[in-house]
């Protein structure tokens, strides 16, 4: 029996040095394919290689001196077969299918946290900063328009008032007449006011009421109801004063940061010459539509924003004034209503003051809806302190 065996293994490594000696001869040497060779050696002998090439004997004696002086527990490393296969692991359905963790809809849906409220945050906390904005520039307005009412600060200044009234082909029929009626006629042809230093007046047609709690947060919503825009800059007014006339106008307006030049009106600087020029603050704001705004009562309150700011007709002055037509019902929408101020930041003095008011009139008289759209502008100048 045992020299079966010894024949055995002398057969088992005549093959062993035959195949790395075919593998040295056609160029596959490689660390992989001699280790294998090695490694079914050793399992059948630990002796040496002598194979008579030393560049094989050197490479294969090498490789038997490191794998011998390793545990013999590692041969099952080298092979490793249960390893790489290792179904039980690989295929672990519970861990790699694992329904519960990995459809967990509540985190991996998680809708609330991926659209993430803070992103609606973000957008509401912008407009609120924009509301407040506009609610910082409606309070500059109202503490100067306040403080110019105030005995001892009552500045004298002319209001010149121009109105037109745009008919459709309804209104023509109707209105036709109505806008012949002395009253309406007066109405549409404005005029100019002129009020002294120190005079209580109304002119200004503000009653403020609608601007003392504009910083508070509770009126974020009634602000962005009523507000369209509002802003609050720096700049400078230049006056230039007509050549022939001395008539001294407001010419243009500069950067107070950059020196840019806009031009009020159009005018040939042949006939004008730089009169002066002040440093004033400048707040614009526009306002919503609003359909039938009330006007103050005699307590100065209302709930319009625009009948804070606007002297406003209502539809019961345009029934009135239509009544002997036919009049039945009359409703009255400003829209496009703004204001355009410039003061000087410390004292609160009024430079000048515009008012731009349109409203569209819908008249009903049982049979038609009529309508027209009457354009006012307010313009406050020469105010004297």
């Amino acid at each position: 029996m045992k020299k079966t065996d010894n024949k055995s293994n002398a057969r088992l490594k005549n093959v062993v040095v035959m195949i790395l000696a075919a593998i040295v001869v056609i160029g596959l040497l490689s660390s992989s394919a001699i280790k294998l060779a090695t490694a079914t050696y050793l399992m059948q002998s630990s002796k040496k290689v002598n194979t008579g090439i030393p560049l094989i004997d050197n490479y294969v004696n090498d490789q038997i001196d490191n794998m011998t002086q390793q545990p013999a527990t590692q041969a099952p490393d080298t092979t490793k077969a249960p390893d790489t296969t290792k179904a039980p692991e690989t295929t672990k359905a519970p861990d790699t299918t694992k329904a519960s963790d990995t459809t967990k809809a509540p985190d991996t849906t998680k809708a609330p946290d991926t659209t993430k409220a803070p992103e609606t945050t973000e957008s509401t906390t912008s407009e609120q900063m924009l509301i407040a904005g506009y609610q910082s520039v409606l309070k500059s307005y109202n503490d100067v328009l306040t403080s110019n009412k105030v005995a001892g600060h009552r500045p004298g200044f002319t209001k010149v008032t121009e109105r037109s009234f745009e008919k459709n082909f309804w209104t023509s029929i109707f209105a036709g007449k109505a806008d012949k009626e002395e009253g309406v006629a007066n109405y549409l042809a404005g005029g100019t006011v002129t009020v002294e230093k120190g005079a209580q007046t109304d002119a200004l047609g503000l009653n403020n009421v609608k601007y003392a709690s504009t910083l508070d947060h509770t009126n974020y919503d009634t602000v962005k109801a009523a507000v369209s825009s509002a802003s609050k800059q720096n700049v400078i007014m230049g006056y230039v004063k007509n050549v022939t006339s001395g008539e001294v106008v407001h010419g243009y307006n500069k950067d107070a940061v950059t020196g840019e030049i806009e031009y009020i009106f159009d005018y040939n600087e042949a006939d004008y010459e730089l009169s002066k020029e002040i440093e004033a603050v400048r707040v614009q704001i526009s306002f919503n539509d609003e359909t039938n705004p009330v006007p103050a009562d005699k307590n100065g309150k209302t709930d319009s924003f625009t009948a804070s700011v606007f002297p406003v007709v209502t539809g019961n002055q345009v029934l009135v004034a239509a009544d002997r037509y036919g009049a039945t019902k009359a409703d009255l929408t400003y829209t496009g209503c703004s204001v355009d101020m410039y003061y000087n930041n410390e004292t609160a003095q009024i430079y000048s003051l515009t008012q731009y008011v349109n409203y569209d009139v819908n008249v009903e008289d049982g049979h038609l809806n009529l309508g027209g759209t009457v354009s006012e502008t307010n313009k406050y100048s020469n105010f004297i302190y």
